[in-house]
């Protein structure tokens, strides 16, 4: 039997897994194996790696044009989309837990659910951008950096992204 405090010890558990996620196959069907772009692999990493980030520096200015777009406008339509889908899907998941657990209510209705964690998702590929193209570090790269950090009104956790990309070697 469960009492009441174990259910207050094991919210966090849910809620850390609801909001964790792999990559999105991109709508390719579940047969086919799913590998992503480096530079998709890196913008999507929960337990980023330095191989990872290599292997987008390695990629140079072929990487420099799609981390430019995300750095300056955040993700492209269809990654937000795939996103949106799967965080509307794990909200549901945890009003699912709050009816087997009414003591474990959900704070958040699931458009400010999903609004919160999809500005989360932008900023974190974002900044993973700013991050990719000081790695590069090539003319161009530093360019997009320079571009993006011009931006009025720029978070300041992404301000700062930018300015530790640009100082980098």
């Amino acid at each position: 039997m469960v009492n009441g405090h174990s259910l207050k010890a094991l919210l966090p558990v849910v809620l850390v897994a609801a909001c964790s996620r792999t990559p999105a196959a991109g709508g390719q069907p579940p047969s086919a194996p799913y590998t992503p772009s480096p530079v998709v692999a890196w913008l999507d990493c929960v337990e980023c790696t330095p191989a990872q980030l290599a292997a987008v520096a390695g990629l140079r200015d072929a990487a420099v044009p799609e981390l430019k777009g995300v750095l300056l406008s955040g993700p492209p339509p269809d990654r937000l989309k795939g996103q949106q889908d799967f965080l509307e899907k794990r909200w549901q998941t945890l009003k699912d837990y709050e009816r087997l657990h009414p003591k474990q209510e959900v704070p958040y209705t699931q458009q400010a659910y999903v609004q919160m964690y999809l500005q989360k998702f932008v900023l974190l590929n974002r900044a993973r951008a700013a991050r990719a193209l000081g790695a590069i570090g090539t003319p161009a790269a530093r360019d997009a950096l320079t571009q993006a950090k011009a931006q009025p009104g720029l978070p300041e956790d992404l301000r700062d992204a930018i300015d530790s990309a640009l100082a980098s070697p």
